[in-house]
């Protein structure tokens, strides 16, 4: 119980945190669920800061910044993300945004590698959340180099018991589930 609480405390608090401390602008993609069924009820008014999602881009700018030093210090030619739980979500949306830059930043030979595991994605964020959270096929970025993507490789590691971090493609085709 002390474990399902705590994985279902971590999941709103990463989709819905309505603080109001948020200096991002306020798009359909940072509003909250509450902004985007009641808009006019809690808008920010002038002088106000809106809400949205202000926490899950605070947690994926500290992913950039870390990368961009990284890759201005140490100059690798191999990059590879390993996350687990909560944190693949975070990579998974970082690596969309930012892969292009951080592949160029590599040099040509340079390569990006993901491995995620017990990974919530597909099972909590996609299946509730579907349009802040797309199906990873959709993501053109992220899928292998040979079929036109950036990500070199992407294997999924899961328990087949997790009943929340599970396979990410039904189908298992990309990324590579590893049960």
């Amino acid at each position: 119980l002390r474990a399902g609480l705590g994985i279902a405390i971590d999941v709103i608090t990463w989709l819905n945190d309505h603080s109001w401390n948020s200096l991002e602008k306020q798009s359909e993609a940072t509003r909250t669920f509450a902004e985007r069924i009641a808009p006019g009820l809690l808008n920010a008014g002038a002088g106000q800061k809106a809400q949205g999602y202000w926490r899950r881009e605070r947690i994926k700018n500290r992913l950039k910044v870390m990368m961009e030093k990284l890759l201005s210090d140490e100059k690798p030619d191999e990059v590879i993300f390993v996350s687990h739980s909560q944190g693949t979500v975070v990579a998974i949306a970082t690596l969309n945004e930012k892969i292009a830059d951080w592949r160029q930043d590599l040099g040509s030979g340079g390569f990006v590698k993901l491995v995620t595991m017990g990974s919530p994605y597909s099972h909590i964020h996609r299946h509730y959340y579907p349009r802040s959270f797309p199906a990873t096929g959709s993501m053109d970025l992220l899928k292998p180099e040979s079929d036109g993507g950036l990500l070199d490789d992407w294997i999924n590691i899961f328990r087949i018991d997790d009943f929340v971090g599970t396979f990410i493609d039904p189908a298992g085709q990309w990324p590579r589930e590893r049960p």
